[in-house]
């Protein structure tokens, strides 16, 4: 069965209809929305095969979300290739902004969490999330690509380069000679859920959602 934001967000609405007091609402819908977080990382990493859909069920209008993100990844990954395979320079350089680590960040658990809390948990119009219909893939694309940037730059630099040749008098003779070489600087980005909760300007329970998941990853 595909998870129903949309039904959650009723039940946790009937849960703090009697609490007056703001704070424990904030806790109570909190508590609601983060195990639905929990479910969508679940349901687009591989083990999604688990809960795969029976083939009466299968909308073709539908894709599952994990395939959607796999695709994504795929994608991200030729365009790096595509830029590091490029012919037309003589040197190529590769600077991953933000990581340390000197690896591409796979930050495909911040996406789905910054996509989550953009367009489906704290939306009055949620969808349900377990397949996506083309206007949410178009969302989830967006949000990934914005999350995730490749460009590149290339700086065309002359050098003089010293070679040594035989003269006419069979004298070995040094010349000099300006070249001039171009060199590609690929610039790779991938934004965590915190940078993009700043860019994206969420709202308070956004936050403490993302704050709560933040904080359950790291365990």
């Amino acid at each position: 069965m595909p998870i129903d934001p949309a039904t959650l967000k009723v039940i946790s609405k009937v849960a703090t209809a009697a609490v007056t007091d703001e704070n424990a609402r904030q806790v109570i819908l909190i508590a609601c929305l983060v195990p639905l977080m929990l479910i969508l990382l679940v349901l687009a990493s591989p083990f999604a095969i688990f809960f795969s859909q029976r083939s009466g069920d299968i909308n073709p209008e539908e894709v599952p979300l994990s395939h959607t993100m796999t695709s994504l990844r795929l994608q991200f990954k030729e365009k790096i290739d595509a830029e590091k395979n490029d012919s037309t320079v003589d040197e190529i350089k590769v600077k991953l902004e933000g990581n340390n680590e000197g690896t591409v960040t796979d930050n495909s658990t911040d996406v789905l969490i910054v996509f989550a809390l953009k367009y489906n948990v704290v939306e009055e119009n949620s969808m349900q999330m377990a397949v996506l219909k083309e206007e949410q893939i178009d969302k989830l694309k967006k949000v990934f690509w914005s999350m995730n940037v490749v460009t590149s730059e290339i700086e065309i630099i002359e050098e003089e380069i010293s070679f040594t040749k035989t003269d006419e008098d069979g004298e070995l003779v040094t010349e000099t000679q300006i070249v001039s070489r171009r060199i590609k600087t690929i610039y790779i980005q991938s934004f965590s859920a915190e940078e993009m909760a700043i860019n994206y300007g969420f709202n308070e329970m956004q936050l403490e959602v993302l704050n709560e998941m933040m904080r359950m990853q790291g365990e």
